[in-house]
């Protein structure tokens, strides 16, 4: 909508003059900042710790994987559905954008014991692989795709809770460092996937091979987030 309204330029013009506003609405905000106990802040003690790698990976099969599809869904509705392609942008947004609901979920679903954070970190990182898997089967059939894309956007979302709380309470390595270097190791889906799924996109001319190929982050994930709870066992305060 915006693109027909101002073009490429002012579209992101807009969308950035709303986040210097987000920016500037934040300074004013009270935080309460309480200084913490100070752990092992040195950087090799979190890049040798097991529990910031496998939480880290796991990161990398949710919010990672939720923002590698999110560069492409537009254009895979567009191609795969003959949608137009502002109204594919506005579907798969509105699809995706339902997912800030459900970090907060995720926060309090652990909040209440409802479910433990490790349980919910492996449902995230199955149902963002599975929501990948099912947008990657070479199908002209919408259920699979809405399926497909709501299994991504509650995936990468709920277990955010459980990544940096967990990566918090480590008794070894500080939480800055921690929670530090979880973003840093889960960043591969993000500046590799897009770029990948591009490229295969553009030598096969369908996603399942470009989408497929995120689904290996997802199986890397899925895996760590398994090794996570032994690890956090050993580490966690």
């Amino acid at each position: 909508y915006l693109l027909s309204l101002s073009g490429w330029r002012g579209s992101f013009l807009i969308w950035g003059l709303l986040g210097i506003l987000s920016i500037i609405t934040w300074l004013f905000v009270r935080d309460g900042h309480v200084k913490p106990e100070t752990k092992n802040i040195t950087l090799g003690a979190g890049v040798r710790s097991p529990s910031v790698w496998t939480l880290g990976l796991s990161h990398m099969g949710t919010f990672g994987l939720g923002n590698a599809i999110a560069a492409w869904i537009a254009v895979y509705l567009s191609f795969q559905y003959g949608l137009p392609l502002a109204l594919a942008a506005t579907l798969g947004s509105l699809a995706l954008l339902t997912g800030m609901f459900f970090r907060p979920l995720g926060g309090i679903l652990i909040a209440r014991n409802i479910i433990g954070a490790i349980p919910l970190l492996r449902l995230g990182t199955i149902l963002g692989c599975a929501g990948v898997g099912l947008l990657a089967i070479p199908l002209h059939y919408p259920p699979l795709a809405i399926t497909g894309m709501a299994c991504i956007a509650i995936g990468s979302t709920i277990p955010y809770t459980s990544v940096f709380n967990e990566a918090a309470q480590l008794r070894t390595v500080s939480k800055g460092v921690a929670q530090g270097l979880v973003s840093v190791i889960s960043t591969p889906t993000v500046l590799l996937g897009p770029p990948l799924i591009g490229l295969l996109f553009e030598q096969t001319h369908n996603f399942t091979l470009a989408f497929g190929s995120i689904v290996l982050f997802g199986c890397v994930a899925i895996t760590a987030s398994f090794l996570a709870g032994p690890a956090l066992k050993r580490e966690a305060s």
